[in-house]
């Protein structure tokens, strides 16, 4: 069975599943390609792929 993650809605629950504050999710939004959409003025997200995103980072960062 597929594992679907946890639908987070709004800035907050998504800045504290991702640990990170508001602004920080925005720019990485904006320029890092963060998974995050707005819906109907709402900001939505997925813990999976939050998680996976962030992997990737730190992945990302190692080879730097």
């Amino acid at each position: 069975m597929k594992k679907r993650g946890t639908i987070l809605v709004g800035m907050d629950e998504i800045s504290s599943h991702a640990g990170r504050n508001k602004e920080t999710i925005r720019q990485a939004i904006a320029s890092r390609g963060f998974p995050a959409v707005k819906v109907r003025g709402r900001w939505e997200s997925n813990t999976l792929l939050i998680e996976d995103w962030q992997r990737k980072q730190i992945v990302a960062g190692c080879g730097s």
